[in-house]
């Protein structure tokens, strides 16, 4: 285990993921409060003055004691992946068909947001939409400025007689009927010789002359029930990322604290820049939404902003797994993030493989036997006129009637097709090779082909072993493992390509090739 001094440690000071480092201080009362303020990275006992640093599963920038530290996750997956994972989870949520993802959308009272777990999704959804590559609510609101909805209206208005350039049937009756607002004209006047001014002549054969009418004029406005929906949206995800950084003012033990309350002020002052807009100081407040608007569902950045209406309803029905997005968000904690992202892309490549859309999804409730998990999704499609079902985390409680004669099961991910059951356990703490090399016979290393320089646990594969024995109904069962180099899947097959064990490398940013192939074999779908 690697000794570093506290005062030797400088801002990017690497250091590895799931490695301890005794860290050495000055005194006493600097270590007692570095467990105090960082009990998640360092523990240490009273009165020492060394402990154990321990950045767990973290990626990226955390800070310890007033200093930067760059957490590295050697040959596994880095900070650009991590936001890639939260990117691919937060877009592909908001697609699912959920019920709250229809055009019968409802107003969100500000106090829908206080729940923290409410929060955590909202930000990643706000932080999706402001921090893309392409902007793409910033993108939507220019693409609404260069061509707003405006609504027209009628009103009568009072002006200047010579600023006329055409007669209407308003402005002659106000030549009737306002004969307040004439005045005399004095003798010999050239108005006098008008067709208009030798007709106006009062009780005394004064003759009198309008210096003002009433006309009809048509009034253009910004103020449409469409633009309310957008400053709506756009003072929500303020609402949002306010909220957001209170919760985390609030909390101690959050690793990335500073960090991410720099990104949600960030994200405030783009959102300030718009709200303070002309464009948008123009707009009332929103009283009712549109609901049936077709240009807020098919014009131009106007059904973008729609979009992202939805994704925040969704969030605000969160679900997923309170606990993991909690440690993702705060913690860094890659492996919590790894676990969500491979359901994500399970559905993925079963929408590219099949060009299917799903018909439906649900919230499923916790499991009854640990209380402590969040919330699991079941998506629906249809498959050569059958329903194919994806699941993150079903249980199987112990109870035949349940599916497991055994011991209560909830893998990661379920495939249920034609009464067949084919399961997925996202594991991303990988052994290193090396490590296993004297131990090759007992964990079959020649067999399995592994050209990674990381490699899964032969206690992953006893697992899935529990798995498709002990669940009733299953044929096979696979750990899902970010690999870095090889892009070939192990399975061991039991009587045919359908049924047994394996393990198959899934990493952001690459290629589903393979596990596509695979998901088309093991489900008996010809090309």
């Amino acid at each position: 285990m690697e000794v570093m001094k506290y005062n030797d440690i400088v801002d990017g000071t690497v250091v590895e993921t799931c490695t301890g480092y005794i860290i050495v201080f000055d005194d006493t009362e600097k270590a007692r409060k570095a467990r105090e303020q960082h009990p998640s990275l360092f523990t240490c006992r009273d009165g020492e003055w060394i402990g154990i640093f321990n950045a767990g599963n973290s990626v990226g920038t955390v800070v310890f004691m007033g200093k930067q530290l760059t957490v590295r996750c050697k040959s596994k997956l880095t900070e650009s992946e991590f936001d890639c994972m939260v990117t691919d989870i937060v877009e592909k949520m908001a697609l699912l068909p959920f019920d709250f993802n229809t055009n019968s959308v409802v107003t969100v009272e500000s106090t829908d947001i206080q729940s923290s777990e409410i929060l955590y999704h909202a930000f990643l959804v706000v932080r999706y939409w402001l921090k893309q590559p392409e902007l793409r609510l910033m993108g939507a609101i220019e693409a609404i400025k260069r061509d707003p909805l405006r609504k027209e209206s009628l009103a009568v208005r009072t002006q200047d007689v010579w600023q006329l350039s055409k007669v209407s049937t308003t402005i002659l009756t106000s030549l009737i009927t306002n004969i307040g607002t004439a005045v005399r004209l004095p003798e010999y006047h050239k108005l006098q010789q008008t067709g208009l001014g030798r007709h106006l002549l009062d009780a005394k054969n004064d003759m009198m002359f309008p210096v003002k009418v009433q006309d009809t004029v048509i009034l253009r406005t910004l103020d449409t029930t469409e633009n309310r929906f957008v400053r709506y949206v756009l003072e929500m995800c303020q609402e949002v990322l306010y909220r957001f950084i209170k919760a985390l003012n609030s909390k101690g033990n959050v690793l990335n604290k500073q960090q991410l309350i720099g990104e949600a002020n960030e994200m405030i002052q783009q959102l300030e820049q718009q709200l303070h807009s002309e464009f948008i100081q123009e707009i009332g407040v929103m009283s009712a939404l549109p609901f049936q608007s077709i240009a807020l569902q098919r014009r131009s950045g106007y059904k973008e902003v729609l979009d992202l209406y939805r994704a925040l309803i969704g969030a605000f029905y969160q679900p997923l797994d309170n606990r993991s997005l909690h440690q993702a968000i705060e913690q860094k904690d890659i492996a919590k993030l790894y676990e969500v992202w491979t359901y994500f892309k399970t559905l993925q490549a079963i929408e590219d493989e099949f060009a299917l859309k799903p018909k439906q999804a649900w919230v499923t409730q916790t499991d009854p036997f640990r209380h402590t998990l969040g919330n699991g999704i079941s998506t629906v499609y249809e498959l050569d006129g059958k329903p194919l079902i994806v699941a993150y985390n079903r249980s199987f409680s112990g109870n035949k009637q349940i599916q497991s004669y055994s011991l209560p099961y909830r893998p990661d991910i379920v495939i249920e097709f034609c009464g067949d059951l084919y399961v997925f356990d996202a594991k991303f703490k990988l052994r290193f090779l090396s490590s296993v090399m004297e131990d090759a016979e007992q964990y079959e290393i020649e067999d399995l082909g592994v050209k990674d320089a990381f490699t899964f646990k032969k206690e992953d594969i006893h697992k899935m072993h529990a798995y498709k024995d002990g669940i009733q109904s299953v044929r096979l069962a696979c750990i899902l493992y970010p690999g870095t180099n090889s892009d070939e899947l192990c399975f061991y097959e039991q009587g045919d390509a359908r049924t047994g064990v394996g393990a198959i490398p899934l990493r952001p940013n690459s290629s589903l090739v393979d596990f596509k192939d695979f998901l088309r074999r093991i489900l008996r779908i010809k090309s």
